[in-house]
């Protein structure tokens, strides 16, 4: 068990959620979620959660309107609708491996991983299904309220749990 996690034991914690919104960071919380058990009476959970869980119609990308209506949401003055550009531009990385992702091209009908950093995949780092000039601060009012009231009602449900 990490150092990190044995003091939080010693001291009586015993279930322990991780609340991760990131796709890129599940295989490291994974990790250490399965290279921290060694005590059989504690839990841990992962809680990977995104806006679209609760309604698919916000389903989005990376700097799309999902995650711009969510900034809306708590501060508009902290977007600066003017640097919104047109339409999504994936910089290929050959005429016959065309980009499809941050971490995907498509070769001769195959999709293969490649990962690569957002400025050598999209000039102005959005990718998704949602531009971001779709974004609204209702919008991102409504899914805030809706992601915080289901992980209140998730942490109350976890407290339940008994440990073995």
């Amino acid at each position: 068990m990490p150092s990190g996690f044995l003091s939080l034991y010693r001291h009586g914690a015993r279930k322990f959620v991780f609340l991760n919104g990131h796709g890129g960071n599940i295989k490291m919380i994974q990790r250490l979620a399965w290279n921290s058990r060694i005590e059989a009476a504690w839990l841990l959970c992962l809680l990977v959660l995104m806006a679209w869980d609760m309604n698919p119609a916000w389903k989005g990308g990376h700097g799309g309107g999902e995650e711009t209506a969510a900034i809306l949401g708590i501060d508009p003055s902290l977007v600066d609708k003017s640097e919104i550009g047109g339409e999504l531009q994936f910089k290929h990385l050959s005429d016959n491996l065309k980009t499809t992702g941050f971490r995907s091209v498509e070769y001769k009908g195959v999709t293969v991983e490649i990962p690569r950093k957002t400025p050598h995949v999209t000039d102005n780092g959005w990718i998704g299904p949602d531009h971001p000039s779709t974004a609204t601060e209702e919008w991102g009012k409504e899914m805030l309220e809706t992601t915080a009231n289901y992980i209140v009602d998730f942490m109350e449900e976890f407290k339940k749990v008994k440990l073995s």
